[in-house]
């Protein structure tokens, strides 16, 4: 999120502080917050084929910036190669 628009929000006080080392902003009441890349994630946790991960990786992060004038139509978007990759479905998620 950009920081001028988190601190815009009138209840920015009330879910972050300043941290004292850093210096930086950070959440009041989650500690130990990390970021976790889209990609790995999807790999990691559900299990995504590296290439099938890569693709929905590329398809969703477009459309999640927080400027919708940055965002790709509707459009757009329907012309993605994760829509149109082949289905390699022949397993069971038990066999993973």
């Amino acid at each position: 999120m950009p920081k001028n628009y988190a601190m815009a929000g009138k209840n920015f006080e009330n879910f972050f502080r300043r941290d004292p080392v850093t210096g930086k902003y950070i959440y009041k009441n989650i500690s130990g917050l990390r970021h976790f890349p889209l990609k790995k994630l999807l790999i990691e946790k559900y299990r995504l084929k590296y290439e099938e991960a890569e693709e929905l990786t590329s398809f969703l992060l477009p459309m999640l910036k927080w400027r919708p004038s940055e965002r790709p139509s509707a459009a757009e978007m329907l012309k993605h190669p994760w829509l149109n990759m082949p289905n390699d479905y022949n397993f069971k998620m038990s066999d993973l």
